[in-house]
């Protein structure tokens, strides 16, 4: 039900409540309808809100129908260590909350795993203790080194790619895909670094999430910059139902964690070491909003002023998972009457042995045995 048409019903259901009220003596009849008009205004504003609010909720979740993630480093040389650390946390904390490496776009400037002065060859560490290589087997990366530029980026966004372009260089969200993006590196007033000789200016920025929203490219989006001066990249920012974050406000620098005095640098900035341990006590499905994850970013934490602002949003804040981004929502219907068209057919089109099309009938040997059944063969 649209929820006009709630407000509207329960608009009607308390008049109905007042027109019917007992009779009473002429005398106190209009101290009481002042009284019960009150009521009935005081009620229908505590009311409308809260339906509202429900069915925006309920609509987002109707509309959000799968999850793409956008991960990037942008920083060149060894002593960026902890930007590729940073960028393959928060990708293999998307792939464990949900989201399948299809739908992850992961851009890595420099490989760390690989550089010469690496004490550890094919690793690359997110703490001190070395707990877990994060440059394990599993992870895919889509753009790597000069591939990461600003053009690069800006054209995933907006969808516009040379037509050889494979797919896993491609985002393919639409208006049902919430869309999160990690951008990590050097920053200032109004820009972020790419290979220490480009610059993404706030409004390039800007204006392709405009385009996005424009075209059809997202739902809802959330929106992670961890740089110094980060919130001067979100200030610019119209396009509606984004969330947007800095890591510090403008005129500040973002700091990293901790020292790992074997490979002689920090391995973790302090914006990515509170989301991760936020996001490692949560799993699928949980109910930590992004409210929740905000109040950890204390100065006390960051060193720096945490900053976030959001565009035209549908639904309130305080309802949004964290999981509504870095989660799954892919939903898969089958059609009526035959979940699987191809199922009793080889890789060919041909008969396949102990097939048949089960339930509601499809595939070769189904229609061979309906005729045989009716004296076809």
């Amino acid at each position: 039900m649209r929820p006009a048409v709630l407000v509207t019903c329960a608009a009607v259901a308390a008049l109905a409540l007042l027109c019917h009220a007992p009779p009473m003596a002429q005398a106190e009849a209009p101290h009481h309808r002042s009284l019960g008009l009150a009521t009935f205004l005081a009620t229908l504003a505590y009311v409308t809100p809260q339906i509202l609010g429900d069915a925006a909720v309920a609509s987002q979740a109707a509309q959000h129908t799968s999850n793409w993630a956008v991960i990037v480093d942008t920083s060149l040389f060894w002593l960026n260590y902890r930007h590729e650390s940073n960028a393959l946390s928060h990708y293999h904390t998307a792939k464990r909350l949900g989201i399948p490496d299809s739908n992850i776009i992961l851009m890595i400037a420099h490989d760390m795993a690989c550089n010469a002065k690496n004490p550890y060859p094919a690793r690359v560490y997110g703490d001190k203790a070395h707990d877990l290589n994060l440059y394990d087997d599993t992870v895919e990366v889509d753009y790597r080194g000069s591939e990461v530029n600003v053009e690069n980026f800006l054209r995933l966004l907006i969808g516009r790619h040379d037509p050889a372009s494979p797919r896993s260089k491609r985002l393919l969200s639409d208006e049902g895909s919430n869309v999160f993006v990690f951008l990590n590196g050097h920053g200032g007033d109004d820009f972020v670094k790419f290979q220490d000789v480009q610059e993404l200016m706030g409004q390039d920025l800007a204006d392709a999430l405009q385009h996005m929203h424009e075209k059809g490219r997202y739902n809802e989006l959330l929106l992670f910059v961890e740089s110094c001066e980060a919130g001067s990249m979100i200030e610019k920012i119209t396009a509606p139902n984004i969330v947007a974050t800095g890591s510090s406000v403008k005129g500040q620098s973002s700091y990293s964690y901790d020292n790992d005095y074997l490979l002689g640098m920090p391995v973790s900035d302090a914006f990515t070491w509170r989301t991760l341990k936020f996001t490692e006590r949560i799993g699928p499905g949980s109910k930590a909003t992004l409210p929740d994850l905000f109040k950890k970013m204390t100065y006390d934490a960051l060193k720096s002023n945490f900053t976030y602002r959001t565009t035209a949003l549908r639904r309130p804040l305080s309802s949004m998972r964290l999981t509504d981004f870095l989660g799954s929502a892919t939903r898969v219907a089958a059609g009526a009457g035959e979940a699987y068209p191809l199922s009793g057919r080889g890789a060919c089109g041909e008969a396949r042995a102990g097939g048949g099309g089960g339930g509601g009938g499809g595939g070769i040997l189904s229609e061979l045995w309906s005729l045989h059944a009716t004296g076809g063969i």
